[in-house]
């Protein structure tokens, strides 16, 4: 195949506007090796525009040199790099074109749990119609991964959904977001069960195992409770992606503080001594936050906790390792920085 004059130079001005990488411009240069996909160039250079969204999506071989799929891109270019998730999504919703049978053709657990009656308990007709849209505009490998799961897993996501949406909404554009170490998925699953909480305070209370609880209320009690056993579903928004918190976590803030508040007044609750509270900060945290700062005073996001027993404070420098590495911290050469704080009260 060769290139006239003209279309030689609307390739080269094409190619330079794309800016591929090294590893682009090699996969261009071995696709060039076939016949009708180069003759397709020749005719119209800026479909190069069209293979750098196909080649950006990780489609296969046969698909990135379709000349009709190229075509197609070509068409709505502007509309796909728009679309929440990209070229994958988009193709998706298009082939749904509104029909939610067509559009879960593939992901056949995902329409069976929608038809589940402990599903339909959660999302009454607006919500399940919303919800339904959302899909349309979701990643394949998230869609995948929803089809993945059972029918609880699947229920509890819903919960996350309704509890806060927009959250919901912006995981799904990869799966990183969705179900990565930090996504928003990973998230909504360290959220208690706050029956749980309720069932043991109600013990607890029976069997005047807990000091006394002034004017605090049961839901204020129980959520409390549920904080103490695993305050992730708190802390980690707080300190990491205020995105997260919804409804459910909004009011776990207000009824932790609520509880704390009036417990605090409390005579035969109050503690005069040292308490001790742990904590893994990456490098870069730990010197922008201490180091030259004798004498100033340190915020915290989140609450923070601490016990009259030191062991326990380092046990939580162990469990709060994992966060250290977000992107929110993380860069080349840091490592971590265990602190231990002594707070006298």
């Amino acid at each position: 195949v060769k290139f006239g004059g003209k279309s030689t130079k609307e390739f080269l001005e094409n190619i330079q506007r794309i800016d591929l990488d090294a590893d682009g411009l090699k996969q261009l240069n071995k696709d060039l090796a076939d016949k009708e996909f180069a003759e397709a160039i020749v005719e119209n250079p800026k479909l190069v525009d069209s293979w750098k969204v196909l080649d950006g999506a990780g489609v296969d071989d046969v698909v990135r040199r379709n000349i009709d799929e190229l075509e197609l891109v070509s068409k709505n270019i502007d509309e796909i790099k728009a679309f929440d998730g990209g070229y994958d999504a988009w193709k998706i919703n298009r082939n749904a074109g509104g029909d939610l049978a067509t559009l879960l053709a593939k992901y056949k657990n995902v329409r069976k749990y929608l038809d589940d009656g402990q599903i339909k308990a959660y999302l009454n007709a607006t919500d399940a119609n919303k919800f339904t849209d959302l899909l349309r505009k979701g990643h394949s490998d998230v869609l995948k991964h929803m089809d993945e799961m059972d029918v609880d897993d699947f229920g509890e996501m819903i919960r996350g959904y309704i509890d806060n949406p927009n959250a919901f909404k912006n995981s799904l554009a990869d799966l990183d977001k969705f179900s990565g170490k930090y996504g928003w998925l990973t998230y909504w699953k360290v959220t208690p069960d706050i029956k749980k909480s309720f069932k043991t305070l109600r013990e607890d209370l029976k069997g005047k195992d807990l000091l006394p609880t002034g004017d605090a209320t049961e839901i204020e009690l129980a959520t409390l409770h549920a904080f103490t056993v695993k305050g992730d579903f708190l802390n980690i928004p707080l300190r990491y992606n205020k995105s997260y918190l919804g409804a459910y976590a909004d009011k776990g803030i207000k009824h932790v503080k609520s509880a704390l508040d009036k417990l605090r007044k409390v005579s035969s609750r109050k503690y005069v001594g040292d308490v001790f509270s742990g904590k893994t900060f990456s490098k870069a945290d730990f010197e922008k936050t201490f180091v030259g700062g004798k004498g100033k005073e340190v915020a915290f996001d989140g609450f923070v906790s601490s016990s009259v027993k030191e062991p326990v404070a380092e046990g939580f420098i162990v469990l709060s390792k994992q966060w250290v590495s977000s992107a929110e911290y993380n860069s080349p050469g840091n490592s971590d920085s265990n602190l231990s704080l002594k707070i006298r009260i």
